[in-house]
């Protein structure tokens, strides 16, 4: 049985579409999000803690994630390397003095290619809430994180994947320009037959 072009047709455009999607990087999947920190955004500390603790709703790349702690005068107080658990945690040390406000910024990176960027703030020996940060100052720092995270190097991987993904694109573009083979009909041929004699037959 010889299939229609038609429907030849929509299955290479299916199998073209579900090969871009697959391509590329976190299309198709809800966006990962930060569900947790440690300190806790907002929290007035008594104590400097020895590190920080992001959890997150899906696994993260440990190699292509960075998170800083600032003081407030810009100086990064990380103090090791970003490290990862068995869940969706990360974890950074930090060497924090009382009497300041604090920054973490992130821009983490998740297993499926999708990213994220924010900022969280607390305070250590102040006694209160630590001062939000301007609208200026607080998109500096996002820029920030973001930069030294492009300081990893290119991702040939993900680069790749978005060159296999415009190639496909551009075959699914061939596919729709494609003219459909036009119908021929054929007319059907009448034969005119000669009516046969009858004759009676009497016994």
């Amino acid at each position: 049985m010889t299939a229609r072009p038609g429907r030849l047709r929509a299955a290479l455009l299916t199998v073209f579409v579900a090969a871009a999607l697959a391509a590329t990087p976190g299309v198709g999947l809800a966006a990962g999000d930060l569900t947790a920190t440690d300190p806790p955004d907002g929290a007035a500390l008594d104590a400097p803690p020895s590190a920080v603790t992001l959890t997150f709703s899906r696994r993260p790349d440990v190699d292509e994630s960075h998170v800083s702690v600032r003081n407030d005068a810009g100086q990064d107080r990380t103090a090791g390397a970003l490290a990862g658990d068995d869940g969706n945690s990360l974890r950074m040390p930090v060497a924090l003095k009382p009497g300041g406000d604090y920054t973490i910024a992130f821009h983490v990176v998740f297993a499926d290619g999708s990213d994220l960027t924010g900022i969280k703030r607390f305070s250590v020996g102040t006694g209160a809430p630590p001062a939000p940060l301007s609208a200026e100052v607080a998109q500096r720092t996002r820029e920030s994180v973001q930069q030294r995270h492009s300081g990893h190097g290119p991702d040939w991987i993900r680069s790749s994947m978005l060159m296999l993904n415009g190639l496909v694109l551009v075959g699914v573009v061939v596919l729709l320009v494609v003219r459909r083979p036009r119908k021929t009909t054929t007319g059907a041929r009448w034969v005119l037959r000669e009516p046969e004699d009858e004759s009676d037959t009497r016994g």
